[in-house]
C-alpha cells in the first residue's frame, strides 16, 4: 500500500509552526495503491517506524490502514498494531452488490467480513473512550449504490457498532478505466448521510481535491498506469532497435522496511545501553621519571690515602703491599655494587614508563 499524508489530528502548536516553519505530518493513511494487508510485513514495519517515539513519533490513532477485506489479516491486525485505525472498503450493504462493484469481495462473504471487523473493534485500543477504531469507506456511485434502500440497509448493518466506527462517503472521481460509473449527485449524497446519522452512525463526506488535474483519489493510479505503459512501449521499441535500456528498475523488497525498523531499534538499544553504563573511572596520568643510565666506572675512585703521613701500617705516603691489595679489592667491589644498583634503577624507570596510569581509586 502507499502512504498518503494529512494535516489534521496529532500534536498541535509546535515550535516549528509558531516560527512559521513547515507544518509537520500529523496523519498517515495507507490507501489507494494496492491492498496493504497483502503486503502485511512491510506495512506493519512501516507503521511501527511511524509510531516509534524515537523516530517519527506519530500517535497510533493518527495512522490508518485501508483494506478491501482480507479477513485473516484483519483478525491479527489489532493484536499486531494496537491503537492503529482500520478502514474497510465496503462500498455496498449486500454481498451481491459488493461483488458487482469489487470482484475481490468474492473471496470473503459479507458475514465473515463483518465478523472480522467486529473482532478488530473488540481487540483495538481506542485513543480516547469515544474514539472510533474503524472506518467504513463507501464510494457513492449514481444509480448503483446510492438509493434510499441502500442507505437503510447500510444503517441496519452498521448501527449496532455505531460507537466504535464511522462512515466516510466518497464521491466517485471519473476515470476512463470505469466509464460505466458516475458520481452520485450531491442531493443523494446528503440524503444518504442523513439516513446514517439518523441511525446514530457518525458519517462524513470526503472532500474531493485534485480532480481538475486528474490527481484525485482513484485517478492517479490511471496516470501511473499510462506512464509505465508508455515506458514499456518505449523499451520494446528500443530493444527492437538495439537501443533499449535492457532491464527493469529495482523494486522495493517487502523485507526492506522491516530491516529498517530492526536497524533503527538496534541503534536505539545501543544508545540506551551506552547511556545506562557507569562512567569510566578518571585515570590520573603519573609523569614518568627521567630514564636513568648506569654511571661510568670512572666516576668511582679508590679511597684516598693520606699524603705524607702514616696509615697505621706504613709511613711516608706509602701503603704496605698487603694493605694496598686489600684496598684495590674493596674499590673493585664498590664499583660492581654501584653498577648493579644503577642498572636496576634504569630497569625500574623503564617499567614505570611502560605501565598504564593509575585510576582514581589507585588501581591500574
Amino acid at each position: 500500500g502507499a502512504a498518503a499524508v494529512g494535516k489534521r489530528g496529532g500534536r498541535r502548536g509546535t515550535a516549528t509552526e509558531a516560527a512559521g516553519g513547515p507544518t509537520p505530518v500529523r496523519n498517515v493513511v495507507f490507501m489507494g495503491m494496492g491492498e496493504p494487508l497483502n503486503n502485511y510485513r512491510a506495512v506493519t514495519s512501516a507503521v511501527r517506524l511511524l509510531t516509534d517515539a524515537s523516530l517519527f513519533g506519530l500517535r497510533a490513532s493518527s495512522v490508518t490502514v485501508s483494506t478491501v477485506g482480507v479477513v485473516p489479516r484483519m483478525r491479527s491486525f489489532a493484536a499486531d498494531l494496537p491503537g492503529v485505525s482500520l478502514a474497510l472498503s465496503l462500498h455496498a450493504p449486500t454481498q451481491h452488490k459488493r461483488e458487482a462493484i469489487m470482484p475481490a469481495a468474492r473471496a470473503y462473504p459479507l458475514p465473515r467480513l463483518m465478523g472480522a471487523l467486529e473482532a478488530h473493534m473488540a481487540a483495538a485500543r481506542p485513543h480516547t473512550p469515544t474514539s472510533r477504531v474503524a472506518m467504513v469507506e463507501y464510494i457513492m456511485l449514481r444509480d448503483v449504490n446510492d438509493a434510499a434502500e441502500d442507505a437503510d440497509a447500510l444503517a441496519a448493518l452498521l448501527s449496532p457498532h455505531a460507537h466504535k466506527l464511522m462512515v466516510n462517503l466518497i464521491p466517485y472521481n471519473p476515470t476512463d478505466a470505469t466509464p460505466e460509473y458516475r458520481r452520485a449527485t450531491e442531493a443523494n449524497t446528503s440524503r444518504f448521510m442523513a439516513t446514517l446519522r439518523g441511525a446514530g452512525v457518525l458519517t462524513m463526506v470526503r472532500r474531493t481535491m485534485g480532480d481538475d488535474i486528474a490527481g484525485a483519489c482513484g485517478q492517479l493510479v490511471r496516470q501511473q498506469e499510462r506512464f509505465f505503459a508508455s515506458r514499456r512501449r518505449a523499451g520494446e521499441e528500443g530493444d527492437a532497435s538495439g537501443k533499449g535500456e535492457g532491464g527493469r528498475a529495482g523494486s522495493f523488497s517487502p523485507g526492506d522496511m522491516e530491516d529498517l525498523y530492526v536497524a533503527a531499534n538496534s541503534a536505539r538499544t545501543a544508545r540506551a545501553t551506552a547511556a545506562a553504563a557507569p562512567p569510566a573511572p578518571t585515570r590520573i596520568a603519573s609523569p614518568a621519571p627521567a630514564p636513568l643510565s648506569p654511571p661510568p666506572l670512572s666516576s668511582f675512585s679508590a679511597p684516598s690515602r693520606p699524603a705524607g703521613g702514616c696509615d697505621g701500617e706504613g709511613c711516608d705516603g706509602e701503603v704496605p703491599p698487603v694493605a694496598a691489595a686489600a684496598t684495590d679489592g674493596a674499590t673493585l667491589s664498590i664499583r660492581r655494587v654501584a653498577l648493579a644498583a644503577a642498572t636496576a634503577a634504569a630497569a625500574l624507570a623503564a617499567l614505570w614508563a611502560a605501565a598504564p596510569p593509575l585510576g582514581a581509586d589507585g588501581e591500574g
